[in-house]
């Protein structure tokens, strides 16, 4: 760990959660994110909604690494505000905070936050993590709505910068009427955690079903957004033809939607080659990237789509849509990026199940170096850096940054 500099800003994150299995991307990412920010020299501290007890097995390592961890108790959610959270942020932002950066938008500690960086004169950014897309603002669409009108469109508005994760978030974040600048800084991958080395051993024994088999992963929560019942069509169509192949499903349940996820498999007579493995995480999430032979995510929307660079820091090829900002997987030629729906997803999958293993080995390859070339946490937090430096007035506006009059290209 790099000793913070004395130059360097002070950053602090605001989040409700770090629990990865409450928060699922978003918290992952800033844990990571600030590891490697901490690592670049940054003074980095982190507020939370959770209550102390159960933050504890998530900040120690945090706190180990160099990094003030503060819990301040729930919030109660978009409108009870929380006053212990309130006096944490008030007591961490007086600590000498340079900037704000905030990765919760329907809660009311993010907001508050917002607010009081505004009175004392720290700027802050937003992070949507996808929740300001077209299909996340159809969920709660009313409650969103009056969250926005009575407080976080004009937190928005005075926002610095609003941080997306690629060029399409930036450019939707615009489209809902927003003028500020906007920093495209991706997520990143700890490329240490994923290995390109197969570990069919491990997985034939943790799960004896998938024995023998080549394979498809799809991992990711179960939920309509990720193209799912697209997917039940696709493989539906060439389960059949192909018995030596398997449909992996590995993730949490959504609203009950795995019943009909299932349903719609059994339909297509493709439940018999599905394999639904529950949530996995730790070494039964990388052997299972490691040891397939593509991995399929056909979202209808994705602001990055982690699960999607973690398949490609595992060595992996991809097959995705182009609701997803992953047109690399043709310019790198390490993935399918096709259009939405059952048919173009059919195409794909039909090609890379022709494939031999070696040919899928070497696309995977090409994903692995574009990881290693443009998604590392440490590539990350350099950027991010850059960006702070130039809302703070100290430096150049970098290259991934739009201001308000600039078009972000498509």
């Amino acid at each position: 760990m790099t000793a913070p500099s004395p130059h360097a800003p002070h950053v602090l994150h605001l989040l409700t959660t770090l629990d990865p299995k409450a928060g699922s991307g978003p918290s992952d990412a800033l844990v990571r994110m600030s590891r490697a920010q901490a690592r670049a020299g940054l003074r980095v501290s982190i507020v939370t909604a959770d209550a102390p007890d159960a933050a504890e097995s998530a900040a120690a390592p945090l706190r180990a690494a160099g990094i003030g961890v503060h819990p301040s108790g729930p919030g109660g959610g978009p409108f009870n505000k929380g006053v212990n959270a309130e006096s944490t942020v008030r007591r961490v932002l007086a600590e000498g905070v340079d900037i704000l950066h905030i990765h919760a938008l329907w809660h009311h500690l993010p907001h508050f936050g917002a607010a009081e960086a505004r009175r004392r004169g720290v700027p802050y950014l937003f992070r949507p993590a996808g929740m300001l897309e077209p299909w996340a603002l159809t969920k709660g669409r009313l409650k969103k709505r009056l969250f926005r009108v009575v407080k976080a469109d004009r937190d928005f508005r005075l926002a610095a910068a609003m941080h997306a994760t690629a060029n399409q978030e930036g450019r939707n974040i615009r489209a809902l009427g927003f003028g500020n600048p906007v920093m495209v800084v991706g997520n990143g991958v700890d490329l240490e955690a994923y290995s390109p080395v197969r570990a069919d051993a491990r997985v034939e024994a943790r799960w004896p079903a998938l024995r023998g088999t080549r394979r498809l992963l799809f991992l990711a929560r179960i939920d309509p957004v990720k193209g799912t019942l697209n997917l039940a069509e696709a493989w539906g169509r060439l389960s059949r033809g192909n018995p030596d192949w398997r449909l992996v499903i590995a993730g949490p349940d959504s609203d009950g939607h795995q019943a009909v996820f299932s349903a719609a498999l059994e339909r297509a007579g493709a439940l018999g080659t599905t394999l639904f493995t529950g949530p996995v995480y730790g070494d039964d999430k990388r052997d299972l990237l490691a040891s397939c032979d593509a991995f399929v995510q056909p979202s209808f929307q994705e602001n990055f789509g982690i699960s999607i660079a973690e398949s490609l820091a595992s060595g992996r090829p991809v097959i995705t849509t182009t609701g997803t900002p992953w047109h690399e997987l043709v310019s790198r030629r390490c993935g399918w990026w096709v259009g939405i729906g059952a048919e173009p997803l059919h195409a794909a999958m039909t090609e890379a199940m022709g494939m031999g293993a070696a040919d899928l080995d070497v696309m995977g390859a090409r994903g692995r170096s574009l990881m290693e070339e443009r998604y590392s946490w440490d590539t990350i937090a350099r950027d991010l850096r850059a960006g702070y430096e130039w809302v703070l007035g100290r430096a150049p506006k970098p290259a991934f940054a739009y201001a308000a009059a600039e078009t972000i290209p498509a």
